[in-house]
């Protein structure tokens, strides 16, 4: 359920009728190949499609999530530098699975 669509903070791509938020995806996954020295073609090569397949993932499910949970997510994603859909994906799931894990819960006295 999307709660307060006129709320949006942070990236205007956070917007109720727009999909997930723009990464600069060769960017980070260049960061990433090259990170402790030479860069990977193969490190890079595997970001790239890992990064890919979870935007799909992300542009799929985008619409249906609250805007606490997309713009908190997309602060975390973007922290350090160009965004990643793979740890926007990771902070969904986990989200959605503490907020299911939270309305099962049962205070015990």
């Amino acid at each position: 359920m999307t709660v307060g669509l006129g709320l949006c903070t942070g990236s205007p791509a956070l917007a109720a009728n727009e999909g997930p938020p723009r990464y600069d995806v060769p960017r980070h996954c260049n960061e990433v190949a090259s990170f402790g020295g030479a860069p990977s073609e193969m490190i890079r090569s595997g970001c790239l499609q890992q990064e890919q397949q979870s935007y799909n993932e992300v542009k799929q499910r985008w619409g249906a999530l609250s805007v606490s949970v997309r713009s908190h997510c997309d602060e975390v994603a973007r922290f350090g530098g160009a965004g990643s859909y793979m740890i926007l994906k990771g902070c969904i799931d986990q989200e959605i699975a503490s907020q299911q894990s939270n309305d099962d819960f049962e205070f015990s006295y």
